[in-house]
Formats: C-alpha cells, sequence, structure tokens
C-alpha cells in the first residue's frame, strides 16, 4: 500500500527526523561536557579547622585554584570520604555566590576571608539545586564538605582555617 505524499506527510518526516536529530545531538553533547570536565585535574592540600573550643580537625582537599576548576568542582560526585573535601582558592577576595547544579552530594559549604577566619556555613545543602548560596562577607576561600560534618565537629562561624599544599 502507498502512502500518498502531500505537504502533511512530508513535514511530518522532517519535524520527527529534526527531533529525533536533536535529542540525540543533546545527548552527545552532554556526553562530550561531561566527558571534558571530567578530565579536570585538581591539586592536594590539607586543611586544618580550629574550633572556638580549641579542637582541630584536619581534613585532605582537592584544590581548585583556577575558573575551570572552581567550575567543575564536585560536580558528578557520587560520594567523598569523610575527612575529605573541595577548597577553593579565589584570587582576591570578594563576594562569592555557589549553588549545587549537578552535585549529587549534599555538602557544607564554609565560607572563609583572606584571614582564614569562618564567615558562615551553609549547612545540607540539597542536591541538584539552583539556589544561590551566598557568602556573607569577602570571601577569599571556600570549603565543601559532606553534609553533617561541620555540626557533628561543631564548626561554626569565627573559627579558624589553615592550608597548607601538597602539590
Amino acid at each position: 500500500m502507498h502512502r500518498k505524499l502531500n505537504l502533511r506527510n512530508i513535514c511530518s518526516f522532517l519535524f520527527g527526523g529534526a527531533y529525533v536529530f536533536l535529542f540525540f545531538y543533546g545527548i552527545i553533547s552532554s556526553s562530550l561536557a561531561d566527558e571534558k570536565l571530567s578530565l579536570t585535574k585538581f591539586g592536594h592540600g590539607e586543611v586544618e579547622i580550629t574550633t572556638a573550643a580549641q579542637k582541630t580537625y584536619r581534613f585532605n582537599v582537592e584544590v581548585a585554584t583556577d575558573d575551570k576548576q572552581r567550575a567543575r568542582g564536585l560536580m558528578f560526585r557520587r560520594q567523598m570520604k569523610d575527612m575529605s573535601g573541595m577548597f577553593f582558592i579565589y584570587d582576591q577576595p570578594r563576594l562569592i555566590r555557589m549553588w549545587m547544579k549537578n552535585t549529587i552530594l549534599s555538602l557544607d559549604i564554609i565560607f572563609i576571608d583572606e584571614k582564614g577566619t569562618i564567615l558562615n556555613i551553609a549547612k545540607n545543602t540539597t542536591p541538584q539545586s539552583l539556589k544561590v548560596i551566598p557568602s556573607l562577607g569577602n570571601t577569599k576561600y571556600v570549603l565543601e564538605l559532606n553534609a553533617g560534618l561541620t555540626g557533628y565537629f561543631n564548626i561554626k562561624a569565627g573559627d579558624n582555617l589553615k592550608y597548607q599544599k601538597l602539590d
């Protein structure tokens, strides 16, 4: 049985093909972007936080010092060891705005000034959220830890942080 070629059939065919093309193009583009981001390399260091109660906690951190590394951060990570984190270093202190786009883990995000004093902490952030998470002052460093650790260790604004580069 042959169908008549009419404008409606031709348009259905063309638009259907265009949707299929755009769908697969989106998947391939997204996969390539994810693959490119996964190639991001980070430095390593150690962060030491001393609380008001004079308790000290050490965290092994990956270090993000450039725009590419900071843009990638902990995106797409499924897990992180308890005493580990991501440490962002900015060239100049400034107001920082973070979000949780493509971040699967819930985090505690710690904003730190240039002297190493914790300014504020966003606790138990919502994974994948586009809600802006701001610093409450000029920030030189940001430390991301697994959600709940700042509460567990009683880490608060006003506590002090020291950073040591390992590589």
